[in-house]
């Protein structure tokens, strides 16, 4: 709490499978494995290395899957016996990003998607309309992320403000 209110603050990135080979038994096991407690373990960990008061750790985000969410194994059972006050909370960035793939099954959605994908191979498939589009337009255009929705909303809007210079080419 700051002042009454709820902060969340980026802390670090964590190379979770780089984290679950270095803890891996090669007697026991015959690959590293990424699972729900190896996680959840992973995340204590780091609480505690950053000296973390664990009474204050009151959410974690996470998608809904099996990981993440199962009561015997995942990674949010691991945290709450560490953490008991910790609720789960549904990952915001992953529900939007769920919300604009289901869009996609709109006709008009992936009409326009399809065209900026054609554009954007367009131009990207020869050298010399690539030359002449960075020179008339503000850069290179970006291709769009089947993954990371931000991307695409990135690339989206960057067409749209080339709009002019591509109808013009």
């Amino acid at each position: 709490m700051n002042d009454g209110t709820v902060r969340e603050d980026f802390v670090q990135f964590i190379d979770a499978y780089g984290e679950a080979y270095c803890n891996w038994d090669s007697d026991e096991k015959s690959e590293s494995v990424s699972s729900g407690t190896v996680l959840g373990d992973l995340v204590v960990k780091t609480v505690e290395n950053l000296s973390l008061n664990p009474a204050y750790c009151v959410g974690t985000g996470t998608d809904a899957c099996s990981v993440m969410m199962s009561v015997v194994c995942g990674a949010v059972s691991t945290i709450q016996c560490a953490m008991p006050r910790t609720i789960r909370c549904p990952c915001f960035s992953h529900a939007l990003n769920l919300s604009i793939s289901k869009s996609s099954s709109v006709q008009c959605v992936r009409n326009a998607i399809g065209t900026v994908k054609e554009v954007v191979s367009f131009f990207k498939a020869s050298a010399k309309r690539n030359f002449v589009w960075k020179h008339v337009g503000h850069g290179q255009l970006t291709s769009l992320c089947e993954r990371r929705w931000i991307e695409r909303h990135d690339c989206i809007l960057q067409f749209c403000c080339e709009l002019t210079c591509i109808i013009v080419l």
